[in-house]
């Protein structure tokens, strides 16, 4: 089955319940979306400015010890970025990629990345870090290549606890969005409701006297009054349809002539009067076996589907032609 066919086949009030709660979540999702993702891009943005900031401090204050291949020197360079808890761990290199000076703060395990060969700028997210590298440039020259791995974890954390309070809102509004819906619909469910009801008692006891009461002025209201007034006119149809066929029962039953109504097509014989069996001598239902043919004689048979002479045919409320036959 599909979403469509499942939506259209639901009952009024869980449309109208589920309309207010989409309604209502989807805007606040998007909201909470639109924050979060914006967090994340600001925070991508602010560290990699910072941990740039710091990777071209550390490229100049160490193009000194690069040059006259002081590792020693270069090495008490990066042990500044203990300071800074989010390094992880931090290495110039030399201009040809080869490792001059490390640091790697403790827990850290491993060597730090390298840059790509050939590469002296550029930075890399990886799942929970930012690896950064900078050219060390002197005179216009690039003689070297300092990194920071940075550790992410503070943005995976933020971003958890952002998710979290969003799906937190998310669920407290569907709760009172669920709530209030549940309260509200009534006013607009429970008219039809009684409205269904009416139609479905009227249908099966085919009492058309019952009337439906509104409740309002507004739509439903209105659709109340035009269901009334159609059942007013199917009221006053069908009395006057029981008044017309209880006239045609009467002149028909309690005619002294015999008379008896036939197909036009078939000449079959529907219906017959008392006087048609008592001067034809036919049992009713032996009559409403015979056709016109069967009751006139040969030589009295009419050559088309009408009535004896002189009784001029009239058609019976079911549109069949009815017979006065004169003896």
């Amino acid at each position: 089955m599909s979403l469509a066919r499942w939506f259209r086949d639901l009952p009024i009030r869980r449309k109208l319940r589920g309309i207010t709660i989409l309604a209502a979540g989807a805007p606040l999702l998007f909201a909470c979306g639109s924050f979060v993702a914006y967090d994340m891009v600001t925070f991508r943005r602010v560290i990699l400015q910072q941990v740039s900031t710091e990777a071209e401090i550390i490229a100049r204050q160490s193009a000194a010890a690069l040059v006259f291949k002081d590792p020693d020197a270069a090495a008490a360079t990066l042990e500044a970025l203990k300071a800074e808890p989010h390094v992880l761990s931090a290495g110039i290199y030399t201009a040809a990629g080869a490792p001059f000076a490390s640091y790697a703060r403790s827990g850290r395990r491993g060597p730090p990345p390298r840059p790509p060969a050939g590469e002296f700028s550029g930075q890399a997210f990886a799942p929970g870090r930012l690896v950064l590298f900078r050219p060390i440039v002197l005179d216009g020259s690039v003689i070297g290549t300092a990194l920071i791995e940075s550790d992410l974890t503070a943005l995976t954390g933020r971003l958890q606890r952002y998710a979290l309070i969003a799906l937190g809102v998310l669920l407290a509004s569907s709760l009172v969005g669920h709530w209030l819906a549940a309260r509200l619909q009534r006013g607009i469910t429970g008219p039809v409701q009684h409205l269904a009801a009416t139609a479905e008692a009227i249908s099966s006891r085919q009492d058309y006297s019952v009337r439906a009461s509104a409740r309002g002025r507004d739509e439903l209201g209105q659709l109340v009054d035009a269901f009334n007034h159609m059942l007013e006119q199917i009221q006053q149809r069908d009395h006057a349809l029981h008044e017309s066929e209880e006239k045609y029962r009467l002149l028909f039953d309690g005619n002294p002539n015999p008379m008896w109504v036939h197909d036009p097509d078939t000449l079959a014989i529907l219906a017959v009067n008392d006087a048609a069996v008592r001067v034809y001598g036919h049992g009713r239902d032996e009559f409403l076996a015979l056709t016109v043919a069967d009751v006139y004689a040969p030589a009295d048979e009419p050559s088309a589907p009408v009535p004896s002479p002189g009784a001029p045919p009239f058609s019976d409320p079911d549109g069949n032609w009815l017979a006065l036959v004169q003896e």
